[in-house]
Formats: structure tokens, C-alpha cells, sequence
């Protein structure tokens, strides 16, 4: 499980719908404070990196709670003018943001010193960046975010971490606006990508960044963590027949 605090089993296990099982669970943890620090205090830009397609897939199956030591693929970069994200990061990020969405409510109902600016700023971002209307399916959530008391109440575990999914997924909508399109298309549900098919793509400034072959790979990709994500796949799907009319 994602532990945002890999000493604190007591803050992780408080926040259920935060609880990321990876395959790798420590190593996504390890990229996401590798992430927060080359953000903040090196002032990185960041690009696509396709060296990692050959790697296993994230998913939720064989998480080892007790795995501590990072793997180079989640390493810090800071011998690097520009720190490389990932297809492999790209979906630890969606992850975290489907699961802010998902678990927001649960959370807030039970840990009512989580609630912070910062999540609610997320919360919204997520109804603008999800052409699928994730939030439509929770009117309840949008009355809790315009509540007032809502931003003033400290900023905890969950400010942080809403804070971080903000971030990441900052980055996934410059370097490929069309993901977030494709997480909503029924007809990708196979997971599955032609390897005779031609791609073209090689750097951001090639124009890839809009291409519809590259979003659909990045879709292929981390369909295994989709799909392994208890209630997300449902959730998107079902919005997206509502609210798209696929």
C-alpha cells in the first residue's frame, strides 16, 4: 500500500481511501517524495520517458508492505537537467487522483482534521480534468466542497497528498492532453496495444503530446492498475456512458 509516511502505520491506515496497493507499493512511495522534492526545491521541468514500456505494469496484486528499498526506476534525478515522467509514473499519479476522488468522502466523514484548501482545490480539479463528471455521480461531495468550514480546518495527511496528486497530475495534462479523454472510451477496456503499430512518436517537441496513438498507449499501459483499482473502472465507465452518451 502507497504509505505516506513509511514509519506511520497509524496516519496511512487512517485514511483508507488513500491506500494504494502496487505491485511495488514502496517504490511508488519513493517516487512520489523523489517527485515532491525535485518539484519544489530543483525547479524541474518534466518530459516523457519511453524506455520503461518493457516493465511490468503497476497493479494492485503481491504488495509487500515490508519492502523498503527502492528500485533505480524511482530514484532521484538530480544529476539531470530535466527529470524523465514515466508511462510507469504517469499511472501512480491517475492512481492517486482516482483514488483522492473515490475515498474523499469516507475520509472526510471520518477524519475530519484531514479537510484542507488543498483538497478541495483537488476535488475541483478533478471535475474540470475528467471529461467522464467523476464528481456527478457525488452531489454530496460538491456540497462539501462549497462549504465554507471546508478550507479552514488544518492542513494534514490528506492536504499533502491532495497537494502532491495536484502536481502530478499537472504534468500528465501538459505532456498528453488527450489521457484523460481515453480513460473514458468503453472500447479500450482489452488493455491491450498492437505492437506492430506504428506509434511515431520520439520527443514532446515532435508534437506527439496531442497524438491519439500516444494516449491510447498511455491508456493501454496502466489499464492493469485501472482495472485492479477497486470501484474506479466502474465509476469511469458508468460516467462516461452518462455523461458522454458512449
Amino acid at each position: 500500500m502507497l504509505r505516506l509516511d513509511r514509519k506511520n502505520e497509524d496516519a496511512r491506515n487512517a485514511i483508507p481511501g488513500l491506500l494504494l496497493q502496487f505491485d511495488r507499493d514502496q517504490d511508488a512511495y519513493d517516487f512520489i517524495v523523489w517527485f515532491q522534492r525535485g518539484w519544489k526545491k530543483h525547479g524541474y521541468t518534466y518530459d516523457w520517458l519511453y524506455d520503461d514500456l518493457d516493465k511490468p505494469m503497476l497493479d494492485l496484486h503481491g504488495a509487500d508492505p515490508s519492502a523498503e528499498e527502492a528500485l533505480e526506476l524511482w530514484s532521484r534525478l538530480d544529476d539531470q537537467e530535466i527529470a524523465k515522467l514515466s508511462l510507469e509514473r504517469a499511472s501512480c499519479a491517475m492512481l492517486i487522483m482516482v483514488r483522492l476522488s473515490l475515498g474523499l468522502a469516507v475520509a472526510v466523514d471520518n477524519q475530519k482534521e484531514f479537510k484542507t484548501k488543498t483538497v478541495v482545490e483537488t476535488m475541483k480539479y478533478a471535475h474540470r480534468s475528467f471529461p467522464v463528471g467523476l464528481l456527478e455521480l457525488h452531489p454530496e461531495w460538491v456540497e462539501q466542497i462549497n462549504d465554507p468550514a471546508f478550507t479552514k480546518t488544518k492542513n494534514g495527511l490528506m492536504g499533502r497528498a491532495a497537494g502532491i496528486a495536484l502536481l502530478l497530475a499537472d504534468a500528465i495534462k501538459k505532456h498528453n492532453r488527450l489521457y484523460y479523454d481515453m480513460l473514458g472510451k468503453p472500447f479500450m477496456r482489452g488493455g491491450y496495444r498492437d505492437p506492430h503499430e506504428d506509434f511515431d512518436f520520439v520527443t514532446m517537441d515532435d508534437g506527439s503530446q496531442v497524438s491519439l496513438p500516444e494516449a491510447r498507449l498511455a491508456f493501454d499501459y496502466t489499464f492493469a492498475a485501472w482495472d485492479r483499482t477497486p470501484g474506479a473502472l466502474e465509476h469511469i465507465m458508468s460516467s462516461a456512458r452518462e455523461n458522454l452518451g458512449l
